[in-house]
């Protein structure tokens, strides 16, 4: 099955470097990113049959201009929330960028999530996707650490090296799951 992913767009968070905030916004450029996939994907002659996303505000809003433009139906999974970071929630980009260098794939910050248990995560959300939507074409729009796990599980990317990728914001992935 192919999918397409992209990370949400341009968030507030993303412009003052703030790291795992679940409700921030899409700034105006972020907007402007979805709207322009849209003209990408329809340059491409790329067009999903459905829109999944995170329940994260940053992603809805990104997937529901993308759905809306496209006239797709538009559906939300829980399990593909961006990584709980914890006590880093709310840190700056500095502080979780020395973070990770020191971390591995399987070290938690202290209340949140490690990328090996967002992996688990990931994985039974792909699962209920090949279920229930194996044959249409997917668009997922998603959050960075998502598209680590993604680049990990369908390139084989090491995991030590997909801890030190960061994804643009409505730059389109394709993967075969």
């Amino acid at each position: 099955m192919e999918i397409y992913c992209i990370r949400h767009g341009q968030t507030v968070a993303n412009v003052e470097n703030i790291k795992g905030l679940s409700d921030t916004v899409l700034t105006k450029p972020g907007i402007e990113q979805a709207e322009e996939l849209v003209s990408h994907l329809n340059k491409e002659h790329i067009y999903p049959e459905i829109v999944i996303t995170s329940p994260l505000v940053r992603a809805v809003q990104t997937a529901g201009i993308i759905a809306g433009q496209l006239d797709v139906p538009l559906e939300i999974l829980p399990g593909l929330a961006a990584r709980d970071l914890g006590a880093l929630t709310g840190c700056d980009g500095v502080t979780f960028s020395e973070w990770m260098k020191k971390a591995g794939y399987d070290t938690r910050p202290a209340g949140g999530e490690s990328l090996l248990d967002l992996e688990r995560r990931v994985k039974a959300e792909l699962a209920i996707i090949k279920e229930r939507f194996s044959g249409h074409r997917v668009l997922i729009v998603i959050h960075n650490g998502l598209l680590r796990i993604f680049d990990h599980l369908f390139t084989g990317i090491s995991a030590e090296e997909v801890m030190r990728r960061n994804y643009r914001a409505c730059l389109l992935y394709r993967y075969s799951i």
